[in-house]
């Protein structure tokens, strides 16, 4: 399983954005089938940088907050922290990091 994890990490800046779409919705579909909620975080978030990179910053806080849950409700400490993380870029791109700060803060005092 590691290296379908691995082969879902696609690269936004090295890699048409068109292909990283592809890849990651090839891989978000393969992640459902087989029922692994690691894979499918990951690839939500692959996704949702993806969108962040095209200027997609709605799409991409949408992609996150579900990546997010899902990594909440597994108990995915890393991915957790690194949606928080990604959300709040998206969040100063918009112009609203105020927001986002109390939502990291709720992130870093849980142990992982």
């Amino acid at each position: 399983m590691a290296d379908a994890q691995v082969s879902i990490m696609v690269n936004p800046h090295r890699v048409r954005p068109g292909a990283a779409l592809r890849a990651g919705r090839a891989a978000l579909r393969a992640f459902e089938e087989l029922g692994d909620p690691r894979g499918k975080c990951a690839a939500l978030r692959g996704l949702a940088v993806t969108a962040r990179v095209l200027g997609r910053l709605e799409t991409a806080l949408d992609l996150h907050a579900e990546s997010h849950r899902l990594a909440v409700s597994h108990h995915l400490p890393l991915l957790e922290f690194a949606n928080r993380v990604s959300e709040a870029e998206c969040r100063l791109a918009l112009g609203r990091a105020p927001e986002q700060t109390g939502a990291v803060e709720e992130t870093e005092g849980r142990p992982g």
